[in-house]
């Protein structure tokens, strides 16, 4: 009875911290080949969001999407296909993108978004 309440302990801790792993897990961004769209702004969009993974997961998303579709960092917008048919979201990755290809400090990006939008 004893070596059973242990593999049972055991069992349940196990599928526990397996459960927790997986939803802690990234979600990638999307690929272009998994889009919907060919326009060349979105596809670029999504690779600045692959590119700089840092500071997307950093920058506030200012099209709504954090209230109502749970996003929690302008990254979220491009793991799923809604960073394609939102203009903001859009706006806000060339931003940051071509930023980061000019080599500005995550700070400076950041702190020029914010005052673009708010």
């Amino acid at each position: 009875m004893r070596k059973k309440n242990i593999f049972l302990g055991f069992l349940i801790v196990s599928v526990v911290v397996l459960s927790i792993f997986f939803l802690m897990k990234p979600v990638p961004v999307l690929k272009a080949s998994q889009l919907n769209s060919d326009i060349p702004e979105v596809i670029k969009a999504y690779h600045y969001a692959e590119k700089y993974p840092e500071i997307f997961k950093e920058a506030s998303c200012y099209c709504g999407c954090m209230n109502e579709e749970h996003h929690k960092y302008l990254y979220d917008c491009f793991t799923s296909k809604h960073g394609e048919n939102c203009g903001i979201c859009i706006q806000e990755a060339l931003f940051i993108g071509e930023l980061k290809d000019k080599n500005e400090t995550n700070k400076q990006i950041l702190t020029e978004l914010k005052s673009k939008y708010e």
